[in-house]
């Protein structure tokens, strides 16, 4: 099973947020994007290092992950872009699906751009793609 480091999460998480936040015409300081990297990154930190919210010692070094699956990442952003939607009174809709799908794009493909996106997960082209998300932002 094929796993990832946080480096690897963070710049795919990075250029997701920007190759989304261009696409939907929005800068990456605008919501919901700063939200949903901080519920993000807590949400990962929380998988590889849960003592923290129990209130117990943690581990020894060598036992905390040093990597995530896949499954891990997915997790870890899906829920940041449901609770960022959530906070705003709504649920997630194209724009936020985009980040999504862009940052696991990216961690198998760290050189994908927008059309690869759009091709590998949508089955459409990067303009059409980039409407739903201005329409959704």
């Amino acid at each position: 099973m094929k796993t990832y480091t946080w480096s690897e999460f963070n710049a795919a998480l990075g250029v997701g947020i920007d190759m989304t936040a261009e696409a939907a015409e929005q800068e990456t300081t605008e919501m919901p994007f700063p939200v949903v990297r901080a519920i993000a990154e807590t949400h990962l930190a929380n998988i590889a290092w849960p003592w923290e919210l129990a209130g117990v010692a943690a581990p020894a070094p060598e036992d905390t992950p040093t990597a995530f699956t896949a499954e891990q990442i997915s997790q870890a952003i899906n829920g940041a872009v449901d609770e960022a939607a959530e906070r705003e009174g709504g649920c997630a809709n194209d724009r936020d699906n985009l980040l999504v799908n862009a940052v696991l794009a990216l961690l198998e493909d760290p050189d994908a751009d927008l059309g690869d996106v759009a091709e590998s997960c949508y089955g459409e082209d990067a303009d059409t793609i980039a409407a739903w998300a201005r329409d959704a932002a």
